[in-house]
């Protein structure tokens, strides 16, 4: 379970002081915080950085620069959504489907219909929007918090937009449902109606232990990106590589872990190994990497900035 960081590095913020926009402002800015903070990092496994395209030949570092400013205005506006609703629950959560189509056209447009981003602008959706309706009634931005109201505002999700199409014989279908179909897998949809348990429990308790151990941040979010990779359920890598690319990347990341992480020379040595290897085997865990931003996002809403000794 998500314990909050010490109180040395909290921010001081009071909500109460802050207008609307500005509260949507701050919202929008940690989410696109960690959209950019997630692909600035090197040496992720299979993943597009500054150095590399990872797993990839269609996208590279500029493509998620790119959409990264259409996200950042799709958060604002999502944040704003949430905070001027009256309620937190499907209803909310179907005006977002309503907004969705327009954003996602800017989004593909800004790449030239390369697709960077579209699992994030879902997840970060709907993330923004329960900022927004935790800022308006709560004096206070905590990953639990926001992530009940996730989980609120999609529930009943899976049912109604995979078992229900499943069932339909003519429709034209994404890569999502046709997993679930295959496989049962709930994926990005399934974490979201859960209220985010992959990042509250696995990622952000990583993060904070790694900034404890004194390194440098993209360091600390390799740490927490593998936490994720051992436990997601990531529909990217499955749908590259099938069951077995997610099986050996579940194990391979835990291995990683086992060996003492990113905080060990011998952790260190098979966390490349897992890079090179992901980068030869074609997998990406996107997924991962999109809870990778949400979990910097919800770190930097509760506390308004990184430890001092880490910026």
């Amino acid at each position: 379970m998500y314990h909050s960081p010490s109180a040395e590095i909290v921010g001081s913020y009071s909500l109460n002081c802050m207008s609307p926009d500005e509260v949507a402002c701050r919202i929008g800015a940690a989410l696109q915080q960690g959209v950019l903070h997630e692909v600035s990092c090197t040496q992720k496994p299979g993943l597009v950085s500054p150095e590399s395209m990872g797993a990839h030949d269609d996208m590279n570092h500029h493509s998620f620069m790119a959409s990264s400013v259409v996200l950042g205005q799709s958060f604002f506006f999502f944040a704003q959504m949430g905070n001027q609703s009256p309620v937190c629950d499907r209803s909310l959560f179907d005006l977002l489907r309503l907004s969705g189509p327009a954003w996602e056209t800017r989004l593909m447009a800004s790449t030239r219909g390369v697709n960077t981003h579209r699992g994030m602008l879902f997840v970060g959706a709907v993330v923004s929007a329960a900022a927004g309706y935790a800022a308006r009634y709560t004096s206070e931005l905590s990953p639990t918090k926001i992530c009940s109201h996730v989980s609120a505002m999609a529930e009943g999700l899976c049912s109604r937009e995979l078992q229900e199409r499943s069932k339909a014989l003519q429709c034209q279908k994404t890569a999502g449902e046709r997993l679930y179909e295959q496989y049962g897998m709930t994926g990005i949809r399934g974490e979201v109606e859960r209220g985010l348990p992959s990042v509250i429990d696995h990622s952000l308790p990583a993060l904070s232990f790694a900034f404890e151990q004194t390194l440098s941040l993209e360091t600390c979010l390799r740490h927490a990106l593998l936490e994720l990779m051992v436990v997601v359920e990531d529909t990217t890598v499955v749908n590259r590589g099938g069951m077995e690319a997610l099986s050996w990347l579940h194990k391979a990341a835990g291995e990683v872990l086992a060996a003492g992480s990113v905080f060990t020379p011998a952790g260190t040595d098979r966390y490349r190994q897992l890079a090179q290897q992901c980068s030869q085997r074609r997998i990406s865990p996107g997924g991962c990497a999109d809870l990778l931003a949400i979990t910097i996002a919800l770190y930097l809403l509760q506390t308004g900035n990184w430890p001092s000794h880490i910026l």
